[in-house]
């Protein structure tokens, strides 16, 4: 998930420089697809954590970031 969400902080800062956000509330919400049976339980908890902090970082530029992870089994064929 890292380089995803890597990518959601680059939108981020690029939407801050631009200064959308001082005009008028910015809205994000990045949705993540994980394997639960290929991800650790503790970064599972890790990546809810990096979410919430990211969001309530940006949240003081008004911009209001939603993550949703979604867990599901990989169906192998």
């Amino acid at each position: 998930m890292s380089s995803d969400f890597e990518e959601t902080q680059r939108l981020l800062n690029m939407l801050e420089e631009s200064n959308l956000s001082i005009l008028y509330p910015v809205v994000v919400i990045s949705v993540y697809f994980l394997d639960y049976k290929s991800v650790p339980f503790d970064q599972k908890v890790e990546n809810l954590m990096q979410i919430r902090e990211y969001a309530k970082e940006v949240r003081k530029r008004n911009i209001l970031l939603c993550g949703l992870l979604i867990y599901y089994p990989q169906v192998s064929k």
